[in-house]
């Protein structure tokens, strides 16, 4: 664990004065003993929950923070490496330790392994899961644990179960109360949430693992309209491979990008550059563009629709654009659509309309209101790997001039240049996609190498 806070850390660990080269250093310090000593499992101690009061300050926990504090508070003291908890402050922990302090970046744990060796049990979820767990070394021990006791042919409501079972013994899920502060003692014990500090700790974003999302969204009911979005896919649809035709990659990219306004408030004013936040934006300006946000209601097209902003929402044939039935009132941008609600109206902000298979312009779109008021389009193109990747002409296909052309990959590839161009590939996806990036993995079609033509 040290050389992988080490290697995640190695400007701090440099500023604190800890050697590059151990070998190297220890070599230097022949006649001197290093020892390294390690606390771990902490919060097991008798004292931890009351650490805080009064009572706490007798417990053995309180006791073995006192002994750390005075190995520091030496005249020579020694470079101490604190992880107190994925969201519990360093500060509070040594609070009697007055010494200067570097904020270290937990790491990433990806794989279980002992020599070299993956040792998480095979399952045809198992990806997904470990994807699920957040980068959580004690979220990965628990899915270990789970997978030993199941086999591979368990289907994916008892895998999800058993997984969720190791869990809740020893991070229940907790609701923040509206008021309390994340970093308040009493309301951080969901410990597999974790607050992510930029260089300067002047800003934390909140990382929390899909597994722990799913759990909370369990103990909520089922028919919750405001919680539903949220839940985005359920397990059981990966235990099949995801349709060759993209199909299932567009879908979940719309679910996506009706989930993303739920982070912020209805018509709240919002960059564009947060709305898609840690996708690639050209040019830089265009993050800063501000649009009115709405929270959007999805839809499926019964026919072939255009998608640019001067005709979006009216019919558009396949092959020849003049051949189609012209709408009979085109200045309604209005289109049939399945459910409910059978025909909807493309100058409205608050729904997104994802086409019909094989229309000559955007997979899905949506309009936007620009702080301006003046109303664009935002095309969203789903490319997966067999499909053909004419960038320019798509554009033009799908968009007009000041509309926002959004493209989303299943497999790597280079951002190409362009106006007004949103770009994920799979370089993006734990940064676009965040907790739903095993998702995202999960729904793209095998890729097959298709290079960006301009």
């Amino acid at each position: 664990m040290l050389w992988q806070l080490w290697s995640a850390n190695q400007a701090a660990f440099k500023a604190a004065g800890a050697p590059e080269d151990f070998a190297a250093f220890r070599a230097q310090h022949n006649g001197t003993t290093i020892v390294v000593l390690g606390v771990d499992g902490m919060q097991g101690l008798e004292g931890f929950d009351p650490r805080a009061g009064e009572a706490g300050k007798a417990k053995p926990f309180a006791e073995v923070m006192r002994e750390v504090c005075r190995l520091v508070n030496q005249k020579a003291p020694p470079l101490l490496v604190g992880c107190v908890s994925a969201t519990q402050s360093l500060d509070h922990g040594l609070a009697l330790s007055a010494q200067l302090r570097h904020r270290l970046t937990l790491p990433r744990v990806s794989r279980v392994e002992e020599h070299g060796e993956d040792i998480v049990p095979p399952h045809r979820l198992k990806n997904l899961l470990v994807q699920d767990m957040g980068g959580h070394g004690r979220a990965l021990e628990a899915l270990l644990q789970a997978l030993r006791e199941l086999k591979d042919e368990s289907d994916a409501a008892a895998v999800i179960g058993a997984v969720m079972l190791q869990l809740s013994k020893k991070y229940p899920c907790k609701w923040v109360r509206c008021g309390d502060k994340l970093v308040n003692i009493d309301a951080q014990k969901a410990d597999l949430i974790r607050l992510r500090y930029n260089d300067a700790c002047t800003r934390y974003r909140i990382e929390v693992p899909y597994i722990q999302l799913h759990m909370m969204l369990n103990t909520v009911p089922a028919n919750s309209k405001d919680l539903a979005p949220w839940r985005l896919m359920d397990y059981s649809q990966f235990l099949s491979d995801p349709p060759q035709d993209g199909t299932e990659w567009e879908e979940f990219n719309a679910a996506f990008r009706v989930l993303r306004p739920l982070a912020f408030e209805e018509v709240q004013e919002v960059p564009v550059g947060s709305l898609h936040s840690g996708a690639i934006i050209k040019p830089d300006t265009l993050k800063d563009k501000m649009v009115i946000n709405r929270h959007l209601k999805r839809f499926k097209a019964r026919h072939r629709i255009a998608t640019a902003s001067k005709d979006c929402g009216n019919p558009k044939a396949r092959k020849n654009p003049a051949a189609a039935k012209p709408p009979s009132r085109p200045e309604k941008h209005e289109c049939e659509v399945d459910g409910e609600e059978t025909t909807v109206s493309l100058t409205r902000t608050d729904v997104l309309v994802l086409n019909a298979k094989g229309a000559p312009a955007a997979d899905a779109v949506l309009r936007l209101r620009t702080q301006t008021g003046d109303l664009i389009a935002e095309c969203l193109q789903m490319k997966h790997g067999q499909s053909a990747c004419h960038l320019e002409d798509e554009r033009q296909k799908a968009c007009d001039e000041d509309d926002i052309f959004v493209v989303l990959r299943n497999s790597n590839a280079e951002a190409p240049a362009g106006e007004n161009l949103i770009f994920v590939s799979e370089g993006q996806f734990a940064d676009y996609y965040g907790v739903y990036r095993g998702r995202a993995f999960s729904s793209a079609a095998t890729s097959v190498p298709c290079r960006i033509q301009q």
